[in-house]
């Protein structure tokens, strides 16, 4: 196995991985996200960056190749070493050198080493053989024929409310009775029980006979409430234009390709004064987030890309 296929299945598995005296490539995650202007779902992943302050020997890469071919730590050291002279060679005679499923690596023009990932490859484990893809929004629209069936509310007697009334005097009386019978003798109590016993027998009559006559009465259907829900819209006011298109298919295309390179942000964000459509790689809210994208952005992909600042938000 080459060195590159090393760090491939140790990208797989580790959030950082160092090729000594070279730099180090780093990993992080990035939720699924669904793109409101093309409806396309983007499965999590792990997006690359390089580090190459990051480039201590930590032993990560060594022992793995090690391991895997069988060989003793100082010649898996060796392999690495010959695989960093050939990327600097590399850059040096044809200014580029590409790690496949990686990314690419070239100078910019003040001779600094630049590193653009490649967006097509997924590291992360669980999101494997998934894909983004593409899905219209469907409605559904009621035809002649469908049937609204309206919903009847079931308007409660007053029949329970009836019983616990006669229930409840009925239970005034016999409290009341029973207070009384302690202070009377044995045979006045005796006369209270047989009291509370007729009283009784009267009222849950009285409540039998109330539910037997009971009914239910149905009314018209009580028109339903729509509850509205104030969102508030986040205002991001500060965008990393990429391009300017008189022609829409143009601008169509441009924000195609900027999702498939990984910036599933892109859109289009109006004409300007000049009545070109205005393509941006990502909108924010504030000012240091879209100066941090935008360095990282003229670094990596364009470096002609601007700052634009809409006044109106």
């Amino acid at each position: 196995m080459t060195v590159v296929l090393h760090i491939n299945a140790l990208l797989h598995r580790h959030d950082c991985v160092i090729i000594p005296d070279f730099g180090a490539i780093l990993t992080h995650k990035v939720s699924a996200q669904i793109h409101e202007t093309t409806n396309t779902f983007y499965p999590p992943k792990k997006v690359l960056a390089f580090n190459e302050q990051l480039n201590q020997n930590d032993g990560l890469l060594a022992n793995h190749i090690a391991k895997c071919e069988g060989c003793s730590y100082s010649e898996a050291i060796q392999q690495i070493k010959l695989f960093t002279l050939q990327i600097s060679n590399s850059i040096k005679e044809q200014g580029t050198y590409s790690i496949k499923h990686i990314g690419v690596f070239s100078l910019n023009i003040e001779g600094r080493l630049v590193f653009k990932p490649n967006y097509l490859n997924n590291f992360l484990v669980e999101s494997f053989g998934l894909s983004h893809f593409t899905s219209e929004p469907t409605s559904r629209i009621l035809s002649e024929t469908d049937e609204v069936i309206p919903v009847i509310p079931l308007q409660q007697s007053t029949t329970k409310s009836n019983k616990k009334i006669y229930l409840k005097y009925a239970s005034i009386g016999l409290i009341s009775l029973f207070i009384g019978g302690t202070i009377g003798s044995k045979l006045y109590i005796n006369q209270i029980e047989s009291s509370n016993k007729i009283t009784y027998e009267k009222a849950s009559k009285e409540v039998d006979r109330k539910i037997q006559e009971a009914t239910f009465v149905l009314t018209s259907p009580i028109p339903s409430a729509t509850l509205q829900v104030g969102v508030r819209e986040v205002s991001k006011p500060f965008h990393i234009i990429a391009g300017a298109f008189k022609n829409n298919q143009n601008a169509v295309n441009k924000i195609n390709y900027l999702h498939q390179i990984g910036f599933i942000n892109a859109k289009s964000i109006g004409l300007n004064r000049f009545g070109l459509n205005q393509i941006a790689y990502d909108s924010f809210e504030t000012r240091e987030e879209a100066l941090t994208a935008l360095s990282s952005i003229r670094a990596e992909d364009n470096k002609n890309a601007w700052l634009f600042i809409d006044p109106s938000k």
